[in-house]
């Protein structure tokens, strides 16, 4: 009995000490519960991760074996969850749904726990084994995928590489998204449906569908919407049966910043294709060498308002219709600011196919498109809209080099610059109208197609105003002259300041407030338009292809006033330079002693035969007068300067592509050192003043006597008189000499006070002595010498 009391009281204790253990087990076991499901960072490790662990660190102990199990703890976290994945192959089909704020992020290191994600020296690559999708994202919200290779993925649906479907606020970021294949549905490598999603800094490539959408493709339906930002990508070597780089139908996306090259379609959309889209933007992308089977090699747009602005779109091909772009059955998209080159479309519009539409193509430069029907550059084809400010250039086709019209178009050209395009089998060589077509061409430059301008059938009309045809066109305000282009070659469409399509235009309610530019239509406010695309500058001049150069003198009465420029002359020496000069001054609606024949600046430009470039001002009078100079000619000034009574001097040279200034301060006293011995015979120029030069030419002629050219006189309102001029050598004397090639410029000025300045200013040249004599008498009163390095001197009486 008492043996068998002894066992019971045992069994008790085992009892009680089993049953504290269960309990400490099961408190513990709660312990690891809690933590798991509070915890917010997971890691992945494949190489010695396991499921088993609660993936809180790297390591065998710690870190998780597989992306998937991370994702399903995290979807048991209410709190926002990152999983960071170690480099290495991922042989899963992740399926991330109904989740919330979750973070996949690869690239890590394991060895170097502190360091951040680095997906080039640690590939991380979630391979889809071409069984499934690699990644599959539904019913989500607030889930980023970054910084992993995602490839071989393969469905019979949307979205082989990633498919985001109903989710919202997705970001897939920084990946290589490659080699994926969908098969009777949307998206190669990333498929959008139903969804809002951003897609930045990926590279997208190697991708293909049997349906659309080669890279990515976003589709939507009412009253389910799609929407989302691509920016920043590269969307490369994709392939489908329609739009092999992306897809957009009906959904509202924007496309920024993205390189779209080298995808392939069977059909329409090499590069993009848009369509039953109520807003989306295209802007500052490269879309280049896409092949579409069908219409629109670089893009195809349909039935949609759009916005596709500051694109490069070149190099693309259609053996259909629109090599860059095809834009068929829309009410108001806009086309602005693109460069559309070299593309090419074996039937019609290489550059832009404009079917059935009413848009606005402005802004533009269309130039080197190869159509193999109607419109090298534009094909309008039973369309109306308008086609502004573009500068339609160097484009060939059969019909309408530069614009066809066909079936009944009516869209109207207004401020366009159509030069130099071609038709092979018809006079269209710049606007072709034909079927029943009406063209309106205002303020408008056709110049050098061939082989005609203009050409049109029976069935349809021009209305020609206000524009430059060459050869001449009948219609009230055009001119047939040459529109004084900057340059064709380069090209340069700019006008230079004397073009006489500055001004020639008509201001309506049409004509567009900007040019090609954005610079104010017309400038000045109240005056007419210029004809093309480019509206000449209110300040500044163009005095040679390329060269614009402008003064400001600063006053004392009325601030700062644009000085105006009266050109002196222009030549070539014979050792092959060229040479423009003149001077600037103040308007008399300005200032009281505002003159075209009183200079405040001079200026001489040197084109060296050695290929630089001098713009030498020379300051005469007035406080300050800052000096600009722009070349090649783009609206932006290269330099800047200001002279002034002590600074006489500002030089603005360029040279190897690059542009630099110099400057002298002068005090109008000559150098010391010199000592003119000359008595040259001189001229006397007004009120018996008397003046001469001798220019010490080296190594040719010793001393010779330098040449008087009076440039004009005035007097001003108070009574002052100036006469100015300048002096240069003789051409039977030097190489150099002519007297477009000023040596020295002078300034006279008898003031009504009765003080007499005789202001002397070296060009060029190593030494100038100068002469003068009041009242003339036969001897020199006041002798001096002006150099390279002391270009200034004055005499005063």
């Amino acid at each position: 009995t008492l043996n068998k009391a002894k066992h019971i009281c045992l069994g008790f204790v085992i009892m009680a000490v089993l049953s504290i253990t269960a309990y400490h087990q099961a408190a513990a076991d709660s312990v690891v519960h809690t933590l798991i499901d509070r915890q917010q960072n997971y890691y992945v490790q494949e190489s010695i991760g396991n499921d088993k662990n609660t993936g809180d660190g790297w390591g065998a102990e710690h870190a998780l074996a597989t992306i998937q199990r991370a994702i399903d703890l995290a979807q048991t976290n209410a709190e926002p969850s990152v999983i960071y994945v170690a480099g290495g192959t991922y042989y899963e089909n992740l399926n991330i749904r109904s989740a919330t704020d979750i973070t996949i992020r690869g690239g890590f290191s394991a060895q170097d726990e502190e360091a951040g994600p680095d997906p080039v020296a640690n590939p991380t690559v979630i391979d889809g084994g071409n069984t499934d999708r690699a990644v599959n994202i539904s019913s989500s919200q607030n889930v980023s995928i970054e910084g992993f290779v995602i490839q071989n993925g393969n469905t019979i649906g949307a979205g082989s590489g990633i498919s985001v479907d109903e989710s919202s606020s997705v970001t897939i970021s920084g990946n290589t998204i490659q080699n994926n294949r969908s098969t009777e549905d949307w998206g190669g490598g990333i498929g959008i449906v139903f969804s809002e999603v951003t897609i930045t800094d990926n590279i997208i490539q190697n991708n293909q569908t049997t349906a659309s959408g080669g890279g990515i493709s976003f589709y939507g339906e009412d009253p389910n919407p799609c929407s989302g930002i691509v920016s920043g990508n590269t969307i490369t070597g994709n392939s489908s049966h329609y739009a092999a780089g992306m897809m957009i139908e009906n959904a509202n996306v924007t496309v920024s910043g993205n390189s779209i090259q080298n995808n392939i379609a069977e059909q329409g959309g090499g590069g993009i294709s848009v369509s039953d889209c109520a807003s989306s933007i295209i802007e500052n992308n490269i879309i280049s060498d896409n092949t579409a089977g069908y219409d629109g090699g670089g893009m195809s747009i349909e039935n949609s308002n759009l916005l596709v602005t500051g694109n490069t779109i070149q190099n693309n091909s259609a053996a259909g219709n629109g090599g860059g772009l095809s834009v068929s059955d829309c009410a108001s998209s806009s086309i602005q600011n693109n460069r559309i080159s070299d593309n090419t479309a074996t039937y019609d519009g290489a550059g832009i196919f404009y079917y059935h539409s009413s848009a606005e193509i402005g802004r533009n430069f269309i130039q080197n498109n190869t159509g193999g029907n109607w419109g090298g550059g534009i094909c309008v084809f039973g369309s109306a809209g308008r086609i502004v400010n573009n500068v339609i250039y160097n484009n060939r086709s059969l019909v309408g080099g530069g614009i066809s019209y066909y079936e009944q178009s009516s869209a109207v050209v207004i401020n366009n610059t159509i030069v130099s395009n071609s038709a092979s089998e018809s006079n269209s060589g710049g606007i072709g109208c034909y079927n029943g077509s009406s063209a309106i061409v205002l303020n408008t430059i056709l110049w050098g197609n061939t082989p005609e301008q203009l050409d049109s059938d029976s069935e349809s009309t021009f209305d020609v105003t206000y524009s430059s045809v060459q050869g001449g066109y009948s219609g009230h305000g055009n001119i047939g002259f040459d529109p004084m282009f900057i340059s064709e070659s380069p090209y340069n469409f700019h006008l230079q300041s004397y073009s006489g399509c500055t001004g020639g235009g008509k201001m309506t309610s049409d004509v567009p407030t900007e040019d090609i530019e954005g610079n104010p239509r017309p400038n000045p406010q109240s005056s007419r338009p210029d004809m093309g695309a480019y509206e000449a500058a209110e300040t500044g001049y163009l005095v040679a292809s390329g060269l614009w150069i402008r003064a400001v003198i600063h006053t004392d009465g009325k601030g700062a006033i644009d000085a105006l420029w009266k050109k002196g002359g222009e030549g070539n020496t014979a050792g092959g330079s060229r040479v423009i000069w003149g001077h600037f001054y103040a308007s008399s609606s300005d200032v009281s002693w505002g003159s075209e024949n009183n200079p405040d600046i001079f200026v001489k430009i040197w084109f060296d035969r050695g290929g630089r470039l001098d713009v030498n001002f020379f300051h005469v009078s007035v406080p300050e007068i800052t000096v600009y100079s722009d070349y090649i000619y783009d609206g932006d000034p290269d330099e800047e300067g200001t002279t002034t009574m002590d600074r006489r001097y500002i030089r603005q040279y360029y040279e190897n592509g690059q542009s630099y200034s110099d400057e002298q301060n002068e005090d109008g006293v000559s150098p010391e050192g010199y000592a003119p011995e000359n008595d040259p015979d001189g001229y006397v120029t007004i009120n018996d003043l008397r003046i001469g030069s001798v220019i010490q030419t080296v190594g040719e002629k010793g001393a010779i006597e330098a040449i008087w050219q009076q440039g004009g006189q005035d007097t001003t309102a108070r009574g002052d008189e100036v006469v100015w001029g300048h002096v240069y050598a003789s051409p039977a004397d030097v190489t150099w000499g002519d007297e477009n090639n000023p040596d020295l410029f002078i300034k006279i000025w008898f003031d009504v006070t009765g003080r007499i300045d005789v202001n002397y200013f070296h060009v060029s040249v190593p030494v100038i002595d100068v002469y003068s004599d009041y009242p003339s008498d036969g001897f020199y009163d006041q002798k001096g010498t002006t150099i390279m390095s002391d270009r200034y001197t004055r005499h005063e009486f």
